[in-house]
């Protein structure tokens, strides 16, 4: 698995003119296998790297125009990612119109839980025929008793599941571009925020949906969907007893556990920034909540 160390210090240069800031960001690649080539175009792929038309972290504005690899020793590749003003023909990139859309809906799904998280279950006790041939039967009353040489109780618990309705907040951005947002795409859809977002912890905010229309001025307006789950979107795998109570202290193990299913990516490196309100407050309609960073705050 390839290994990405981004701003070395070594190669990093900033210029600044008339025209604005000119970066240089150097990143190194390790962990890379094939050709010469082959590693040049993987490093350049990485999700760790940083995509065309990408905005700057930290310096407002610019954008990466130009990404060079360069193979060094066995499996690593130094990669430059250059960033420069936008054009002045693509001023609407910076501070154009950018539309937010936000709602909650019902999604249809199956629980084992209550609305306060405890199991949903039944239990019962059932009486078992023991025959002379050690066979266990479930006992009815039916039977002519001297046909078991005992009569065993099992307790038994079964889990239920029902369907539920969970509402699933969706968020939907868009504003125009200045590049094809194709490679941006594949990058960040299907992963989960890395970082907190929207006012939620990390892994709250799942990027469903990255797409773009190509404008008759030559940018794109691109637009973003993000879904929030309620209960986040890591897996959570609970053991619980017989009576459906949660083990407080197991023996050994364990029983409660946390997976992360999807790979996260940290989302403020989109730049996303939230239309302002007739109050100026950077905040839309009183959404308090949603705090997407500024460019150039970040």
């Amino acid at each position: 698995m390839a290994t990405v160390s981004i701003d070395i210090v070594e190669g990093s240069e900033v210029q600044q003119d008339a025209n604005g800031y000119y970066h240089r960001r150097v990143a190194i690649v390790s962990g890379l296998s094939g050709t010469a080539s082959v590693k040049i175009y993987n490093a350049l792929i990485d999700p760790g790297i940083p995509q065309l038309y990408e905005l700057h972290p930290t310096i407002a504005f610019i954008q990466c125009y130009r990404r060079r690899g360069r193979a060094l020793d066995s499996g690593i590749v130094e990669v430059d990612c250059e960033y420069q003003l936008i054009p002045a023909d693509d001023a609407a990139v910076a501070g154009g119109e950018v539309t937010l859309e936000v709602g909650t809906t019902l999604q249809a799904t199956t629980t084992e839980r209550d609305h306060q998280g405890n199991q949903i279950f039944t239990t019962h006790t059932t009486n078992i025929g023991v025959s002379a041939a050690g066979d266990r039967v479930v006992f009815d009353p039916k039977h002519n008793i001297n046909d078991w040489t005992s009569i065993e109780t099992r307790k038994e618990h079964q889990v239920g599941q029902v369907a539920y309705f969970k509402p699933m907040t969706v968020l939907r951005y868009s504003r125009l571009e200045a590049g094809n947002p194709r490679v941006k795409s594949r990058s960040y859809v299907g992963t989960i925020n890395k970082t907190p977002l929207f006012g939620d912890p990390k892994h709250y905010w799942l990027c469903s949906r990255l797409s773009g229309q190509r404008q008759v001025s030559g940018l794109y307006r691109v637009n973003y969907e993000f879904q929030r789950n309620i209960d986040g979107w890591d897996a959570l795998i609970i053991h619980t007893q017989e009576d459906g109570k949660f083990i407080q202290e197991p023996v050994s193990g364990d029983s409660l556990r946390v997976f992360q299913v999807y790979p996260d990516r940290d989302f403020t490196r989109l730049g996303l920034t939230l239309p302002r309100s007739s109050a100026g407050s950077g905040t839309l309609g009183g959404f308090d909540s949603i705090n997407i960073p500024p460019i150039g705050s970040i």
